[in-house]
């Protein structure tokens, strides 16, 4: 009985970790999206202001 307990707890411990995870590269992914959308933003920006000037 002792060991079912463990093993429930394991899998109760378990997901949330991987909830974590999932968060944290969910997390990553967009922020890089977003750095990388500013970065062509900005170049898109000059462009249009370069050849304006």
């Amino acid at each position: 009985m002792i060991t079912g307990s463990d093993m429930r707890q394991d899998e109760s411990e378990q997901p949330l970790t991987e909830h974590l995870v999932d968060q944290f590269a969910s997390y990553f992914l967009i922020t890089m999206l977003a750095f990388h959308l500013v970065g062509y933003m900005k170049k898109q920006y000059e462009k249009r202001h370069v050849k304006e000037g």
